[in-house]
């Protein structure tokens, strides 16, 4: 294959990618950087010419991966070092979830940061020596440019590729160690000992666990609720009730148009990552059903309401199964993509919309600046939050949601990733069937019959298990 100063042309780059199943991949098939799909094929070409592999693992709706890929991965001059020095390999964390479980523990062993996009380097056997997240395209607050990590991480290569292949295979062969299944017992007291370490970890002032960067951790949340079930302590249904409370009024629920996103980068959970993603959504309205049975929290059933009403209107394919995701990017009205443009609002646009009614609303909802963007404004947007002050004309306020639902879907939408995922669809099948049971809703109890079914034909392998 030729490569020219500009990298590899488009006749060239489509047959490696175009061809392939997850839509994260084929969204990388145009870039400058000829990525090779995971498999023995890509380890054998590392393998024959001594290589080092660029193991670059992320998914459709990340935000960091949008980023990287538009200021790395399309260059032609990034492309011209990676496809000098190294086998490029790209991994859909979805698509591959065993091959992104691999990398991310044996990166933690050697002390390296974690998270997506996940940029690893490798032996030509597959075992990680160096690596990291991100990586800027210039030199940005102490963290070097990419193009630097990759002359660097070539040059140690070049110098003694022994070493390095000998250092990563100690690091893989402490992890298999560590994995080794060892005998023991799980019984009352162990379960009571984690339940009590899980309280202990909980934010007491802002609900949920951690105290900057927060994530909904449902099935912790689960754990501590059923430790309230089984006990009677109201401690654990205190935190339990506390975090889902922040995070419905938060900014990591949306507020216009339902659903959750993935995480929130504050502890007041109002900034959020904007992804919305399936198995998020599905365990969280599990849980809040689960919750509302017990306390008939009127929030609780409204979020719940909302979320299936996001699940089914965004998330359904045709044929009933459920997309992975909506992307963490969307467009402005000039075409220019970036994080969350698709969900946040300025005052200056609530008051076009709202009219006499925007002073009110923006009494019950905040605006907390997104993390960072690309572009920065005077009348900065931000994301909706619910305040301490109380809705005191309810119909009036959901009147005006109404009405920003409506301008809303003037904007360009975030991209879906529809890749189909069994056991996502698994957690949203009984999350739907669960809430409809619970609040009497047959249309949802139906179409979790219909996702039940529908990822049959796709999915299933000749043994007839789904794959």
């Amino acid at each position: 294959m030729l490569v020219t100063a500009m990298g590899f042309s488009s006749a060239q780059a489509a047959p490696r990618l175009a061809q392939e199943t997850s839509p994260y991949l084929r969204l990388h098939a145009r870039d400058s950087v000829d990525w090779r799909p995971w498999g023995d094929t890509a380890l054998a070409e590392a393998a024959r010419g001594n290589k080092p592999i660029l193991l670059a693992i992320g998914y459709f709706a990340c935000r960091w991966c949008h980023v990287m890929q538009r200021e790395s991965y399309l260059d032609p001059a990034i492309a011209e070092i990676i496809h000098r020095e190294f086998i490029p390999v790209l991994v859909d964390r979805e698509e591959r979830p065993e091959v992104d479980a691999a990398y991310i523990l044996q990166a933690s062993l050697l002390g390296l940061p974690t998270g997506w996009p996940l940029t690893l380097f490798l032996a030509p056997s597959g075992e990680v020596f160096f690596g990291g997240t991100y990586f800027p395209k210039e030199d940005t607050g102490g963290v070097p440019s990419f193009a630097k990590v990759l002359t660097e991480v070539a040059a140690i290569w070049r110098e003694d590729p022994a070493a390095l292949t000998a250092e990563a295979a100690r690091a893989a062969g402490a992890l298999r160690r560590a994995l080794v299944p060892r005998p023991g017992s799980l019984g009352a007291d162990e379960m009571d000992a984690a339940q009590r370490s899980l309280l202990e970890g909980v934010d007491p002032f802002r609900g949920g666990f951690g105290k900057s960067t927060k994530f909904p951790r449902a099935v912790a949340l689960e754990a501590l609720w059923r430790a309230y079930v089984r006990t009677g302590d109201k401690d654990f249904a205190e935190a339990v009730a506390a975090a889902l409370k922040a995070m419905t009024e938060g900014g990591i629920y949306d507020h216009v148009g339902g659903g959750f996103f993935r995480y929130a980068v504050d502890p007041e959970w109002r900034v959020p990552h904007y992804e919305k993603m399936l198995n998020v959504n599905a365990a969280l309205l599990a849980l809040l059903t689960e919750i509302w049975r017990e306390t008939r929290d009127e929030l609780f059933a409204r979020r719940a309401r909302e979320t299936a009403a996001f699940l089914l209107a965004e998330m359904r394919l045709p044929g009933g199964a459920f997309a992975s995701a909506l992307d963490a990017e969307s467009a402005d009205g000039n075409g220019h993509k970036d994080e969350g443009t698709y969900y946040l609002w300025s005052e200056t646009e609530l008051n076009r919309v709202l009219g006499s009614d925007a002073a009110p609303f923006l009494a019950a909802y905040g605006l907390a600046p997104p993390e960072r963007r690309e572009r920065r404004t005077l009348d900065d947007p931000g994301t909706l939050y619910r305040t301490e002050a109380p809705i005191p004309d309810a119909a009036r306020t959901e009147a005006a949601l109404s009405r920003l639902r409506a301008e809303r879907n003037r904007r360009a939408r975030p991209e879906r990733d529809g890749k189909i995922l069994a056991d996502w669809n698994g957690i949203a099948v009984a999350a739907l069937a669960e809430a409809g049971l619970a609040f009497g809703e047959r249309a949802w109890i139906e179409a979790s019959g219909v996702a039940l079914a529908a990822p049959a034909h796709r999915l299933e392998i000749p043994s007839g298990r789904l794959a």
